[in-house]
Formats: structure tokens, C-alpha cells, sequence
């Protein structure tokens, strides 16, 4: 019986944070799929500066959740869906 869905927020947004995002997501990832009191609803980041004209940092962005989803991928059926939201 599921009591609570679970949203996983990833830090992409300095090198510092998303390091440590990568290297604790997976164990907390592992680790709700492992209760059965909880379900993985999702994974999502913020894009910090996604409206600006120079779209650099929002790509640099976008690679690093694409890193955590890679690596999700390999311990658990992942299904994509992504919002865009101002």
C-alpha cells in the first residue's frame, strides 16, 4: 500500500551543489524504490535562467539532470516527461 509519493529535486545549479545532488541522489533513489510505503513520482530541477537570452547555463543545466537521469535509468524504468514552466 503506497502512502506517499515522493518528488525528487536534483540541484543542477552550481558545480559544488549538483556534484553532491549526483553522488546522494542515486542511494536516496535506491532507497525509495526499496519502501514500499513510498512510490518515485518524479525527478525535476529548476532552471534557474532558462528565459535569458543566452541559453548556455540553462544547457549546462539541462546536462547535468540529464546526468542523474542516465544513472537512474540503470536501477530503475524511468518515464520522461518534461514541463516547462515560467
Amino acid at each position: 500500500m503506497i502512502l506517499e509519493h515522493a518528488v525528487l529535486r536534483i540541484r543542477t545549479g552550481s558545480a559544488h551543489e549538483f556534484e553532491a545532488a549526483l553522488r546522494e541522489a542515486l542511494p536516496l533513489i535506491e532507497q525509495i524504490l526499496g519502501e514500499k510505503s513510498l512510490r518515485l513520482e518524479g525527478v525535476m530541477t529548476h532552471f534557474s535562467q532558462s528565459d535569458e537570452v543566452d541559453k548556455t547555463f540553462a544547457h549546462l543545466q539541462f546536462s547535468r539532470f540529464n546526468e542523474v537521469l542516465t544513472a537512474l535509468a540503470q536501477v530503475a524504468t524511468v518515464v520522461i516527461a518534461i514541463r516547462s514552466v515560467k
